[in-house]
């Protein structure tokens, strides 16, 4: 509720199901244009915010189980080399978060980063989303902050403690 409030845009978390994300939790935007998704929804992990957050911290033996042997491209923008996708996986860590540029939708973009639970593990991805002409890369990287806060008070509640991490300008690594 807070994250909808703070962004004005749609929040979700999904996990990780077999060789796809799924949407667990979804609160809309108050907006009446709006990124709508729903409870079920089944989403690919290669080109969604949500799906690379559940990929990025994952042993390349992992990733590679999970993916398909040809990234589907769903629009102009979906990474469909896996040396793209591993870079931007290696990218999200480096982050603490993931974005999709139109890269599943047109006219769309997200932003999301991980659960965690007691062992330090991705367990979900919680994410913000929204209409592309509201959500630049820019807008994105913006609610990074927020974002990565609100995930990190999730994680605690799960249990996860982050004795080796520095904050650093709101963030955790």
């Amino acid at each position: 509720d807070e994250l909808v409030e703070q962004t004005q845009e749609s929040a979700s978390v999904s996990i990780l199901d077999g060789s796809e994300c799924v949407n667990v939790l979804n609160k809309p935007s108050p907006r009446p244009v709006r990124y709508v998704n729903w409870i079920g929804r089944r989403l690919p992990l290669h080109c969604t915010a949500s799906g690379k957050v559940l990929l990025a911290w994952l042993s390349p033996a992992e990733r590679v189980a999970l993916l398909p042997r040809v990234l589907q491209r769903h629009t102009p923008s979906t990474i469909s080399s896996f040396d793209q996708l591993h870079q931007a996986l290696d990218d999200v860590c480096a982050a603490g978060f993931a974005t999709a540029l139109e890269e599943y939708e047109e006219g769309f973009c997200a932003i999301a980063a991980p659960i965690r639970g007691h062992d330090g593990q991705a367990r979900g991805a919680l994410a913000v989303s929204g209409p592309a002409f509201r959500l630049s890369q820019d807008t994105l990287h913006e609610f990074a902050d927020v974002l990565l806060i609100t995930a990190g008070r999730i994680s605690a509640e799960m249990g996860f403690v982050a004795a080796d991490s520095i904050a650093r300008g709101g963030r955790l690594v």
